[in-house]
């Protein structure tokens, strides 16, 4: 029987430890989140341990340098905190840091030996989280660092075209100075002059990718930069696509045109601008549909009545 007694209580002493183990790292995790610096220090003397993490994986350094809190990420670094750690999902505290836009706690993790080139399943590195999030200033600590403009996530997606995709100028521009490849393809083929030119629709990333030797004509499955912006109704863009030499006839590979979008779509400048270019208004998509069909099934009659003094017959 005082045997029986001696086991419970050695295993209930072992079970208060591991919640007292748990409390302290839920404290420290919890002091990192909101920058208690006091109160990280405290734990830190107290031997709690650094690298200790929560369900999801994420540390107190994780916590400190997704909130940016420099001086508790300096704190945890000189207490031996692991600035590779990540949590579960592969998102590392430099990953977390870039996407939140930290450049200082950026600096730090990398002086401290953080892997700049680490990423998750999907190959999304700290550039490619920077680059969604518009994190300029952490995309110039990273670019110096280093780190490969060029590197892709597994569907091909680049810094480069997702800076163009979300409208971020200056952010296209250090890309391209740091040897971004302005014609480098998605898996689907398409490239960032596309993406800025359907998505976006800056026509100043458009022009700034010209100017870097973006292939006016490229084309993936669903067309080329200037079927994207007809779609669209960028008019400025289609315009400076034009200006750059655009095919205009290239088609989709269902057939369809930019004039063809334009017209559907009621965009009477940019069908003016399209048959100015020299838009074929007789070409048929594979179901048979020319521009006029479209304009004329839309109800946009200035617009038939344009393609019809160009020459369209039905």
């Amino acid at each position: 029987m005082q045997k029986i007694w001696i086991v419970i209580l050695l295993v209930g002493v072992i079970v208060l430890g591991g919640c007292k183990k748990e409390v302290a790292t839920s404290s420290l995790i919890t002091a990192a989140y909101n920058g208690d610096i006091a109160r990280v220090e405290q734990l830190i003397k107290k031997g709690v341990d650094v690298n200790s993490a929560d369900k999801e994986g994420a540390t107190a350094l994780y916590m400190a340098s997704r909130n940016g809190h420099l001086d508790v990420v300096k704190a945890l670094l000189s207490a031996g905190a692991d600035s590779n750690k990540p949590r579960v999902d592969g998102v590392t505290p430099l990953m977390a840091a870039s996407a939140k836009g930290h450049p200082e706690v950026v600096n730090t993790l990398l002086a401290a030996g953080a892997d700049l080139n680490a990423s998750v399943d999907d190959g999304s590195n700290s550039l490619i989280f920077a680059s969604q999030e518009g994190r300029l200033e952490v995309v110039k600590v990273l670019l110096a660092a280093g780190i490969d403009p060029n590197e892709a996530i597994n569907d091909g997606v680049t810094a480069l075209y997702l800076s163009s995709q979300e409208g971020y100028l200056e952010q296209v521009k250090i890309l391209l100075s740091a040897g971004a490849d302005v014609n480098k393809l998605r898996n689907d083929g398409s490239t960032a002059l596309m993406a800025a030119s359907f998505f976006s629709g800056n026509v100043h990333i458009v022009n700034a990718l010209l100017a870097a030797g973006a292939n006016v004509n490229a084309r993936s499955s669903k067309g080329t930069a200037l079927i994207g912006a007809s779609i669209q109704g960028y008019l400025h863009v289609v315009k400076a696509l034009l200006a750059a030499g655009a095919d205009v006839n290239i088609a989709r590979d269902d057939g369809a045109t930019a004039l063809m979008y334009a017209s559907q779509n009621g965009h009477l400048q940019m069908v003016e601008a399209l048959i100015a270019a020299g838009a074929n208004v007789n070409a048929a998509d594979k179901r048979g549909v020319t521009s006029l069909m479209a304009a004329n099934i839309k109800k946009h009659t200035q617009i038939a009545e344009l393609l019809r003094q160009a020459g369209a017959k039905k």
